[in-house]
């Protein structure tokens, strides 16, 4: 898109005297002149990207975030369970120290319970939209290998580029 617009910046700069249509890279269908607000509808596919983009990136930070969160609460609740296993361990340990054992421990497990509450919960609310993800991943790059192929083998008749369309739709459904 950015080299697109390049080109369009450069006729503007060098304002070469030649009438040329302007040609969008992503085919729209406006009820308005599309030669005569070009530059409007060019604003608003590029808006419409951008702000496309920024969700996708959010909600993928997002994400991350969360994945990162629970896999902290688990180094958390592992570091006090080898801490108090080794304070356990030791030779001479009180009463009032085996209390404190018991009490360490209970806490690491109790963290433990709530990471994997937390990611139980996380998993059940986003299964079915990784799920979609995972089947649009394999699909786009599916179709995109498929689309090398035929720059490579141009041999390929149209009925044959259906049936495998359909046939690797199907299967995910």
């Amino acid at each position: 898109m950015v080299a697109f617009l390049r080109l369009e910046f450069i006729d503007i700069v060098l304002s070469t005297n030649v009438s040329r249509l302007h040609h969008l890279l992503i085919s729209t269908e406006y009820f308005i002149d599309p030669q005569k607000y070009f530059y409007l509808i060019s604003f608003h596919v590029s808006a419409s990207i951008i702000i496309g983009s920024t969700a996708m990136v959010a909600t993928g930070s997002l994400f991350l975030a969360y994945f990162l969160h629970f896999c902290g609460m688990f180094k958390i609740a592992s570091y006090r369970i080898k801490k108090t296993i080794h304070i356990y361990t030791l030779k001479d340990i009180s009463t009032q120290k085996e209390i404190l054992v018991y009490k360490d421990l209970i806490r690491a497990v109790d963290i433990h319970r709530k990471s994997m509450t937390f990611s139980k919960y996380f998993i059940s609310r986003f299964q079915i939209l990784f799920m979609f993800f995972v089947a649009i991943g394999v699909l786009t790059m599916s179709l995109n290998i498929f689309r090398v192929r035929l720059v490579f083998y141009k041999s390929i008749s149209l009925q044959f580029v259906v049936l495998l369309y359909i046939s690797n739709f199907n299967v995910f459904f």
